[in-house]
C-alpha cells in the first residue's frame, strides 16, 4: 500500500539476508563478510534517514516515519550482524584478537543499553498496530537477544584458545536462546487484526472492532474543522466492571490536534466520516465512565484538522478495576486528510 518501491526493497533485502545467513554457515572469502557488513550498515543508514529527515520519494516524500518496535528491532539485528562479521574479520593475533573480542562485547552490550534507554526516554513505544500480544513483551525478547549475543561473545573473549569441556554445550545453549528470542520477536511483531485482547489475556478490556489495521480509509477533515471520530470499540471482557480513567495518543502520524476523548453510551455509534456533535448525554473520560462486564461502548476522539494527513495509530487507555489501576494499549484505525489531498479517495 505504501508503494512497490518499498515492497520491492524489503523483498530483495530480506531474501538476500536470509540466503547470506545460510551461506555463512560455511567458510567463504573475506569479501562475503564485507558484503554483509556494508550491506547491513547501508540498510541501517536508510532506516535512520527515513526516521529523521524522511526519504525523498514514496507516498510521503520528505516526511519522517515514526519509530516503532519492528523497525527498531530489525536495525538492532543488523547492527549485531555488523559487530559479529567485523569480529570474524578482525586481527586474530594474541593481542589484536583480545582487543577485538572485548570491543565486540562492549558494542553488543551498548546496543542493548541503547534500546532500554530509547524506550525509557519514549523515543518509540511498542506499537499495538504490530503486536499480537502484550507490546512490552517485545522489549523482553530484545533484551534476551542482546544478552545471549553478548554472553556468547564474552565466552569467545574469555576462551580464545583452549576451551573446557562445558564450553560447547553452553555456547549451544546461548545460541538456542538467541534463536528463541529472535523467533519470539518476529511472532510478537506480527500485525494485529480484527479485535485485540478478545480473550482477555492481559487486561480486562478488549478492542472488538472488525476493521483490519491495513484498511484505514481516511475521513475528510478541513484545516481548522472540528469533528468527532470513532477510535476504538471497547468491551469489558472480565468478570468485573472497568472504570476508564484516561486516554492518550500513543502513536500518531501527521498533524491534527486531539481536543478530547469521550465514551458513547451503550448502543451508540458514530457514523462513518465522524460527527460534528455528540449526543447530549455522552459522558467524557473526565467523568470516569464505567463499562459493566460484557458491555461494549465506542471510544471517540475530538479532532481539529490541519492541512496534512493524520493517522491515530494507537491509544493507551488508563483503567481501574476496584482499587487497582493499570493501562493497556490498543491499535486504532483512525485517519483523516484535507479534501485537497484525498479528493479521489
Amino acid at each position: 500500500e505504501e508503494g512497490w518501491i518499498f515492497a520491492g526493497f524489503f523483498l530483495v533485502i530480506g531474501t538476500i539476508q536470509v540466503i547470506a545467513a545460510v551461506l555463512l554457515l560455511r567458510p567463504w572469502p573475506a569479501i562475503w563478510f564485507w558484503f554483509g557488513i556494508l550491506g547491513s550498515a547501508a540498510v541501517i543508514a536508510i532506516w535512520v534517514v527515513s526516521r529523521t529527515f524522511g526519504l525523498p520519494f514514496g507516498a510521503e516524500p520528505g516526511q519522517a516515519e515514526a519509530f516503532g518496535t519492528p523497525d527498531a528491532a530489525a536495525s538492532l539485528y543488523e547492527a549485531i550482524t555488523v559487530v559479529v562479521l567485523a569480529l570474524w574479520l578482525s586481527d586474530r593475533s594474541a593481542v589484536g584478537g583480545r582487543i577485538g573480542d572485548v570491543a565486540a562485547v562492549l558494542v553488543a552490550a551498548s546496543l542493548g543499553v541503547a534500546w532500554v534507554a530509547a524506550r525509557a526516554a519514549g523515543l518509540f513505544d511498542p506499537d499495538p498496530r504490530a503486536t499480537i500480544a502484550l507490546p512490552q513483551l517485545a522489549d523482553r525478547a530484545v533484551v534476551a537477544l542482546v544478552a545471549g549475543v553478548t554472553l556468547m561473545l564474552g565466552l569467545l573473549a574469555a576462551f580464545p584458545g583452549s576451551r573446557p569441556g562445558w564450553w560447547p554445550a553452553l555456547m549451544r545453549g546461548m545460541l538456542a536462546a538467541v534463536v528463541v528470542a529472535s523467533g519470539a520477536l518476529v511472532g510478537l511483531t506480527l500485525p494485529a487484526a480484527r479485535g485485540q485482547n478478545t480473550a482477555c489475556t492481559y487486561a480486562p478490556l478488549a478492542e472488538v472492532g472488525q476493521t483490519n489495521h491495513g484498511e484505514v480509509v481516511p475521513a475528510r477533515l478541513e484545516a481548522g474543522e472540528e469533528r468527532w471520530f470513532g477510535a476504538l470499540l471497547l468491551s469489558a471482557c472480565g468478570a468485573e466492571a472497568v472504570r476508564l480513567d484516561s486516554a492518550q495518543a500513543l502513536n500518531s502520524r501527521g498533524a491534527a490536534e486531539v481536543l478530547a476523548y469521550a465514551l458513547l453510551p451503550a448502543g451508540e455509534r458514530l457514523p462513518e466520516g465522524g460527527a460534528v456533535e455528540l449526543p447530549a448525554d455522552s459522558p467524557t473520560l473526565d467523568l470516569q465512565p464505567v463499562l459493566e462486564s460484557g458491555e461494549q461502548r465506542e471510544l471517540v476522539v475530538h479532532l481539529r484538522g490541519s492541512d496534512e494527513r493524520f493517522n491515530l495509530d494507537s491509544l493507551r487507555i488508563g483503567y481501574r478495576v476496584g482499587e487497582e489501576s493499570s493501562s493497556v494499549a490498543f491499535a486504532a484505525v483512525l485517519g483523516t486528510c484535507p479534501p485537497s489531498d484525498c479528493a479521489g479517495e
